[in-house]
C-alpha cells in the first residue's frame, strides 16, 4: 500500500507573453473588470468572514518532537468523514477515518520521532472489520521493533481484541473487564402490534432474508437462527485465535476464563490477561522508563533550556493522538508519477435515494452524493483507478441500482475495485458487486441477497376502534393493498410476483457479475448473510485482505511498480463542507417558530424516553435505532434490500 498520501502537486504552465491590446480596448477591459469586482464582492466579503472565522476557532498544529508516542483510544471509528456543516469556519477538514488511522499507524513504524503507541480504554463500538484492519496495521508496527502499552480501566471483546497485541497491557485496581463470547438480541413487536390491532404483511425472498421477523414473528426463524449462529462462531473463533496467539495463553485456560465473563484485576492477572496494575500516573513512569531507560526524576526544568547539541534538557514523553500526527518521513521521489492518481470514495451507512446531487446533509450513502464523487473520480484523466470503500448494511433497492449503473458505466474507461469494511451486506453487497474485484476481511458481514418488503395493515386496529371505512372504486385494482382493508389472498399474490421480479433481478445481475449460473448463484443467495471467508469459497468475493490489499492490486493493474508510491484523491471531498454549509442553512430556515414551541413543550417527555433509553442494553439501543432508520427509509422506498438485524 502506497505510504504517500499528498495532494496532487502540479506544475505551473510555461509563461507565454500576451500580445499587446490596441488602445480601443483599454476602456471595455477597464468597464468589465469593474463589473467583475462588483459581482464577486459579495464572495470576496463571504470569504473573508470564513477566513477569519477559521483564524480565530482553528486549532494550533501538533507539534511532533522527539519521544513522542502515539495514542490510540479504542471507541469508535468511522469509514467517511463525518458530516460537520460549520468545518468551513473551523478549518477543520481533517478526515479522522478509517484509513487515516492506518496511515498513521504504519507512517509511526518509520519515523524516529515515534518511539511506541499507548492504546486507551473505550468501549469498542467499531465493527469486527475495522479490528482486523487496526489489526493488521499493529502488528506491522511492531515488526518495526517498537513497543505497544495498553492501559485499561474497561474492556470488552473488541476493545481487548486489539490490546492483546500490546507488549504489555496495564490496569488500575479497580479495573473492570466484560469479556464473555458473542451473542445478538432482537426485538420482536408483534405481540405488540398484536394488542393493537396491527398487522405486518411481510415478503421476503428467501428463507434466510429475515430483515422483517421483528415485525412479524415472536421469535428468530430457523433460517436466521442458524446463520446469526454462524456468524458468531466465527468472530468467536477469531477472537480467541488472537489473544490465544498474543497473550500465549494455553487455549483451554482462555475458554474457561470466557466463560466466567466478568473479571476483576486480580482474576485478569491470575489468568495471565493483563500484564500489572498501576494507577495512570504509574502508567507514565513506565512509558517514560520504556523510552529513557530511567524513571522520571522530579526536578525543575525549562522547556527551552537546550543542551550543547541544541536538544531540548528536559526528558520527557510528548503524547500524541493518531488524528493529531502528521508525518514528515515521506519523500516525494518515491511517487510513481504526479499525473497517476487512484480515487478512493468512502461510503458509509444506509443506502437511500435523494432528490437532488446536492443534499449534503442526508446521513448514510444517498445514490446522487456517491453517484457524483464516483463520476467526477471517471471523468478526472490522471485518476487510473477507483477504490470504493464499504461498509453499509443496505437499504434502498432503488437507490442500490442507480449505484450499481453508475459504477458499471464508469468501469467501460477504468477499473474499480471493491474494499468491504465491517459490513457490506444486501444493497452493499448489490454496489460491490458491480466492480472489477472484490476483497474483504475474513469476517465481512456479507451476501445478503435477497429482497424484503413489509406493508402494514391497520384494519384490525379500526375494527377496535370501531372506525368504519367506505370507498368508491373506478378500476379493478384502485384499492390494492390498501392497509385500511384486510389483504386478500389475490393482493398478496400480486405483490409477490412484483418482489420476485426485484429478487430475479438482484440474483441475475449477482450471477452474471461472479460469472456463475442463475440457479448457483440462487443457492448462495436466498437473503443469507456469509462471513467474508464463507464468501470467498462461495464465489461472492475474489480475495481476502485489507486496504493495502486493494491498493495492491489497483496499483498492478495500472502498472505502478513494485515499491512505488501512488497519489491518492479522496471522495467526498473535504472542499463539501463549504455544500453543507449552505445546505445546513437552507433546511434551517424551512424551521418556523410554530414548529419549534410544540416541540419545547415536550422537552420533560423527550429527556424521560432518553432516560429509559439510556439504560437499555447496547445490543438493544443499536437494535432500535436501526429498525427506527428502516423505517424512516421505508417512507420513501418501496423496496428495500438491507441486512436482517443491527450485528456490529
Amino acid at each position: 500500500m502506497s505510504d504517500q498520501f499528498n495532494p496532487q502537486f502540479q506544475s505551473p504552465q510555461p509563461y507565454v507573453p500576451m500580445a499587446k491590446r490596441k488602445s480601443n480596448w483599454i476602456l471595455p477591459t477597464i468597464l468589465i473588470i469593474v463589473i467583475l469586482f462588483l459581482i464577486s464582492l459579495p464572495f470576496i466579503i463571504i470569504g473573508s468572514l470564513f477566513s477569519g472565522f477559521s483564524s480565530e476557532f482553528e486549532d494550533k498544529p501538533v507539534e511532533i518532537t522527539d519521544n513522542s508516542v502515539m495514542t490510540i483510544t479504542l471507541d469508535s471509528f468511522t469509514e467517511a468523514p463525518e458530516k460537520d456543516p460549520f468545518a468551513v469556519f473551523s478549518g477543520n477538514l481533517s478526515r479522522n477515518t478509517m484509513f487515516s488511522v492506518v496511515k498513521s499507524i504504519e507512517n509511526a513504524a518509520d519515523d524516529d520521532r515515534i518511539k511506541g503507541i499507548v492504546l486507551k480504554e473505550g468501549m469498542g463500538n467499531f465493527g469486527f472489520g475495522m479490528a482486523r484492519e487496526i489489526s493488521d496495521a499493529l502488528n506491522k508496527f511492531k515488526e518495526s521493533g517498537k513497543f505497544i502499552y495498553s492501559y485499561l480501566s474497561y474492556a470488552k471483546e473488541n476493545t481487548y481484541y486489539l490490546a492483546s497485541i500490546s507488549d504489555s497491557i496495564f490496569a488500575p485496581k479497580m479495573g473492570f473487564f466484560e469479556i464473555n463470547g458473542y451473542g445478538v438480541s432482537s426485538l420482536f413487536l408483534k405481540g405488540f402490534f398484536n394488542k393493537i390491532g396491527v398487522d405486518f404483511y411481510v415478503e421476503h425472498f428467501e428463507d434466510f432474508k429475515s430483515a422483517g421477523e421483528g415485525f412479524s414473528r415472536d421469535k428468530y426463524s430457523d433460517s436466521s437462527r442458524k446463520q446469526l449462529k454462524v456468524l458468531l462462531q466465527d468472530r468467536f473463533n477469531e477472537f480467541v485465535a488472537q489473544v490465544e496467539k498474543n497473550r500465549k495463553i494455553d487455549r483451554d485456560k482462555l475458554l474457561f476464563a470466557i466463560n466466567q465473563g466478568q473479571y476483576s484485576t486480580d482474576s485478569l492477572i491470575a489468568y495471565k490477561m493483563i500484564d500489572g496494575i498501576c494507577t495512570p500516573s504509574e502508567f507514565k513512569d513506565k512509558v517514560y522508563f520504556k523510552i529513557h531507560k530511567k524513571m522520571p526524576i522530579e526536578k525543575e526544568c525549562k522547556e527551552d533550556e537546550e543542551d550543547e547539541e541544541g536538544k531540548n534538557k528536559c526528558d520527557k514523553v510528548n503524547y500524541v493522538s493518531v488524528y493529531d500526527y502528521v508525518s514528515d518521513n515521506d519523500s516525494k521521489s518515491d511517487v510513481y508519477k504526479n499525473d497517476v492518481k487512484i480515487a478512493y470514495i468512502e461510503a458509509s451507512g444506509e443506502i437511500t435515494t435523494t432528490s437532488s446531487q446536492g443534499d449534503a446533509m442526508a446521513e448514510g450513502i444517498t445514490d446522487g452524493r456517491l453517484i457524483k464523487d464516483i463520476e467526477a473520480a471517471g471523468r478526472d484523466k490522471e485518476v487510473k483507478a477507483i477504490i470504493l470503500r464499504i461498509n453499509s448494511p443496505g437499504g434502498s433497492a432503488l437507490a442500490s441500482d442507480n449505484i450499481w449503473q453508475a459504477i458499471k458505466k464508469v468501469r467501460k474507461n477504468k477499473p474499480v475495485y471493491a474494499s468491504m469494511s465491517d459490513v457490506a451486506a444486501s444493497g452493499g453487497y448489490y454496489i460491490a458487486m458491480a466492480c472489477d474485484t472484490i476483497v474483504a476481511y475474513p469476517n465481512t458481514i456479507t451476501g445478503s441477497i435477497g429482497v424484503i418488503s413489509m406493508v402494514p395493515n391497520a384494519s384490525g386496529m379500526m375494527q377496535k376502534l370501531g372506525i368504519t371505512i367506505d370507498t368508491l372504486n373506478i378500476g379493478d385494482n384502485s384499492q390494492f393493498m390498501n392497509g385500511a382493508y384486510p389483504f386478500s389472498d389475490k393482493d398478496k399474490t400480486k405483490f409477490r410476483n412484483l418482489m420476485q421480479t426485484i429478487y430475479f433481478d438482484f440474483v441475475t445481475k449477482a450471477a452474471d457479475s461472479r460469472k456463475m449460473s442463475f440457479d448457483k448463484m440462487r443457492s448462495f443467495a436466498k437473503g443469507r448473510v456469509w462471513s467474508g471467508e464463507d464468501a470467498l469459497q462461495n464465489g461472492l468475493i475474489d480475495q481476502l485482505g485489507n486496504i493495502s490489499t486493494v491498493f495492491d492490486i489497483a496499483k498492478k493493474r495500472i502498472g505502478v511498480p513494485e515499491g512505488k508510491k501512488v497519489l491518492v484523491d479522496f471522495y467526498p471531498k473535504s472542499e463539501d463542507s463549504f455544500e453543507e454549509f449552505l445546505e445546513f442553512i437552507k433546511n434551517f430556515r424551512k424551521i418556523s417558530a410554530k414548529d419549534i414551541s410544540p416541540l419545547s413543550k415536550q422537552i420533560e417527555t423527550f429527556a424521560f424516553a432518553d432516560k429509559l433509553f439510556s439504560i437499555m442494553p447496547k445490543t438493544i439501543q443499536a437494535q432500535i435505532l436501526y429498525n427506527l432508520r428502516l423505517m424512516e427509509i421505508s417512507k420513501k422506498e418501496s423496496v428495500l434490500l438491507t441486512l436482517p438485524y443491527y450485528i456490529n
